[in-house]
């Protein structure tokens, strides 16, 4: 693995899918040692001028100063009480500020094995716990205990939700398909002690794998293990294979699990990246993708977990004006987004 030293210039990015939780994006490495076989995150390496198949998990990046970057870019931004970070929105919507959450390791993981030698996430917690932001972790690292109490600190007085992915409670399969994340039981107890913390954890089930990790009976066992814990929410979703991706996938089902291989070619061998606004030609095939979307969907729904309310789901966007607005000087209704 080559790891690459570099300075960022800004530390928070704006998101702008309406389908996100949240408004910011803090990524303090660029790839992930985890090494996860079906990660949809690859295709941003080749931004920096690197192949996403085989260079995602073989050049790691390191933001070494961007502690510093985030305190500065803080201190710009305007906040109101409780430290909600505010954005501006295009002119005419008739509002000049959003308030939004942070999302730390959406493509990256923040407690990557480099964390332990750089401790730029702890670095960068420290800098969120004193200006006072709200925040949104995502981790297959048990690491994180290491920060329970920065993390307790943030939750004190402002918003923070902890997730963690687990994608199987089958270890061995764990170890071929995230083979560098920590242990599937490391996580879980993790996950115990953040909420014993009282700080909100939610359990990402992504993604659901065909012939892998797609059995009813293991899906239970898993959802039945966090409703015991008492996850405040669940994330889920299907496979979802871009182009870069399935340069690493499909040779590795042909390897390590040959039965299946025929299946991920029916699947997701089609020209048309998945994930990127393309489906399938064949209808067959987006009608055994639907299914399989909506047997996830159901069997969620069974254990009736609570959902959490994130600050940034209740960003707004005005309705265009009309000319009877202008006339007559009215507010545009205004309408929520999520």
């Amino acid at each position: 693995m080559q790891v690459e030293e570099i300075k960022c210039k800004t530390a928070l990015n704006p998101l702008k899918s309406k389908f996100l939780p949240f408004d910011w994006d803090l990524n303090i490495y660029r790839g992930c040692s985890h090494s996860c076989v079906y990660c949809f995150a690859r295709y941003t390496h080749e931004y920096l001028g690197h192949t996403g198949a085989k260079d995602f998990d073989k050049i790691i990046k390191v933001k070494i100063n961007i502690p510093e970057v985030l305190e500065k870019q803080l201190n710009k931004m305007k906040r109101k009480g409780g430290g909600a970070l505010h954005r501006p929105v295009p002119s005419g919507t008739g509002h000049r500020m959003v308030q939004g959450v942070i999302s730390i390791g959406g493509i990256s993981d923040l407690y990557q094995p480099l964390e332990k030698k750089y401790q730029l996430t702890r670095k960068c917690l420290e800098v969120i716990a004193n200006k006072g932001c709200d925040i949104s972790i995502c981790t297959k690292s048990s690491l994180i205990l290491r920060d329970l109490d920065l993390l307790k600190k943030i939750n004190k007085n402002n918003f923070c939700a902890i997730a963690f992915t687990i994608t199987t409670l089958d270890q061995k399969i764990a170890d071929k398909i995230e083979p560098f994340a920590s242990k599937v039981k490391d996580r879980i107890v993790a996950m115990r002690e953040i909420k014993k913390s009282g700080i909100p954890v939610g359990l990402h089930l992504m993604p659901v794998m065909p012939g892998l990790t797609d059995r009813e009976k293991d899906l239970r066992k898993l959802l039945k293990l966090a409703k015991g814990i008492g996850v405040n929410y669940v994330i889920y979703g299907n496979l979802g294979v871009r182009a870069c991706v399935k340069k690493i996938l499909f040779p590795f089902i042909q390897e390590e699990f040959p039965e299946l291989s025929g299946l991920y070619r029916r699947l997701y061998g089609y020209p048309a990246p998945f994930g990127a606004g393309r489906r399938p030609r064949d209808s067959k095939v987006r009608q055994e993708l639907n299914q399989r979307r909506e047997f996830l969907k159901n069997l969620v729904g069974e254990y009736k977990f609570p959902s959490l309310k994130f600050p940034g789901t209740m960003r707004r966007r005005a309705q265009p004006r009309t000319r009877n607005d202008e006339k007559n000087k009215k507010t545009p209704q205004l309408r929520l987004r999520f």
